[in-house]
């Protein structure tokens, strides 16, 4: 009822009709930390220098016959990620 002008008030009522009408403040209080310091488990890193590693002397792979391509990598970075996700709660 505050707004005059018909044109403010007039898209201030689609825009309530389209998305609803929130309240100025929702808490009262501070939202808490998402994940404390202490609840991360310390994790090793894992790099394509050290999947793809080959001995000096022989030119062999360390992990013999197994093929790491780029897909393979993401795949692994997300696990780690869901597994410190996951372990964090």
């Amino acid at each position: 009822d505050s707004l005059k002008d018909l044109n403010e008030r007039s898209s201030m009522e689609t825009q309530i009709m389209e998305f609803g009408q929130t309240p100025r403040q929702l808490f009262v209080t501070p939202h808490p930390q998402r994940f404390s310091s202490m609840a991360v488990p310390k994790t090793t890193t894992c790099t394509a220098h050290s999947i793809d590693s080959k001995d000096a002397a022989t030119g062999e792979s360390e992990f013999k016959g197994k093929v790491y391509s780029q897909e393979n990598y993401i795949h692994l970075y997300i696990i780690i990620l869901l597994k410190v996700f996951i372990y964090s709660f």
